[in-house]
């Protein structure tokens, strides 16, 4: 007899648990995903400028629950771009060296990567190039869901990969926590056109 109640009671504390577990889990915060294009503006500052809003729209992206504060970015990510809904259309390239770093993002069949060149080039009498616009494109983010954010001198020091989701309550499935993935590109010129900032 007594075995038996043992046995029953252990039963009941497992089920329990695991009703408390399966409970927590799925009443942790939901991340939702917003991408944008930024574009320097036409001063040398090169942490102002315009943001374009036409390539991905003013919804999120990519969307998923479940995450919690003891994971970053870079986890939450990519348990986003894993979920069945999306099929494969987003992926994220890290650095090699550094995996923390976002190198790019697959969207489809298109890569959005780090890139850049001279533009607008001058050369002198023999060839040899004296000045140029540089301009380049990469990935950068900042919390939050506002995408008209003009100033990126406000962006996070760190990194995705080293930044844990701002998750304040526990056990609160209503909670969202937002985060904006920018595709910026800036400019500088450099020798005879050091003082400019490009015309496209």
């Amino acid at each position: 007899m007594m075995n038996k109640m043992i046995k029953k009671l252990s039963a009941v504390a497992i089920a329990a648990a695991m009703t408390l577990s399966t409970g927590v889990a799925a009443q942790a915060a939901t991340l939702k995903v917003y991408f944008r294009e930024w574009h320097q503006g036409t001063t040398s500052n090169t942490y102002l400028g315009t943001e374009d809003l036409t390539t991905f729209g003013t919804e999120p992206v990519l969307e998923v629950s479940g995450v919690e504060s003891t994971i970053t970015y870079k986890q939450a990510l990519e348990k986003a771009a894993a979920q069945t809904k999306y099929n494969g259309k987003y992926s994220f390239v890290w650095d090699k060296d550094h995996a923390e770093y976002l190198s790019a993002i697959k969207i489809g069949n298109e890569t959005w990567g780090i890139k850049g060149g001279n533009t607008e080039e001058e050369y002198d009498d023999n060839d040899q190039m004296i000045g140029a616009i540089w301009v380049g494109s990469a990935w950068s983010w900042y919390p939050g869901d506002k995408l008209t954010l003009k100033d990126t001198s406000s962006y996070p020091k760190t990194t995705l990969g080293e930044t844990y989701l701002p998750v304040k309550s526990v056990g609160n499935d209503k909670e969202v926590v937002s985060m904006v993935l920018s595709y910026d590109e800036t400019r500088f010129g450099w020798g005879t056109k050091a003082d400019k900032t490009g015309t496209n």
